[in-house]
């Protein structure tokens, strides 16, 4: 059985579309009255900010390490927009550098 790719271990599914019930920092249900419960809507806007922001945190270490300050910032602003979509509690939460 392969793991859904948006399902962290151990949450519970809230629907048949494979959307966990929790997915810090993001405010799932909230999420979901935004996307006015079209599960579907919101598992595939979800899955695609995954794999657009899969790997922000290594690029953002390595544009800091190249003295690129203007790309990073453009990275986390870019970031931290597109989370704001879903509702996260917090996004001032520490980047694990």
């Amino acid at each position: 059985m392969t793991q859904n790719p948006i399902e962290s271990p151990g949450s519970p599914i809230t629907d048949n579309d494979g959307i966990p019930a929790h997915l810090p920092p993001f405010d799932i249900p909230a999420a979901l009255l935004r996307a006015k419960g079209n599960s579907k809507l919101l598992r595939k806007l979800l899955l695609i900010f995954r794999d657009t922001y899969f790997n922000a945190v290594p690029e953002l270490r390595q544009l800091l390490v190249d003295g690129h300050e203007e790309d990073a910032h453009r990275l986390v602003h870019s970031l931290k927009g597109a989370a704001d979509r879903w509702k996260p509690k917090s996004c001032s939460m520490p980047l694990p550098l």
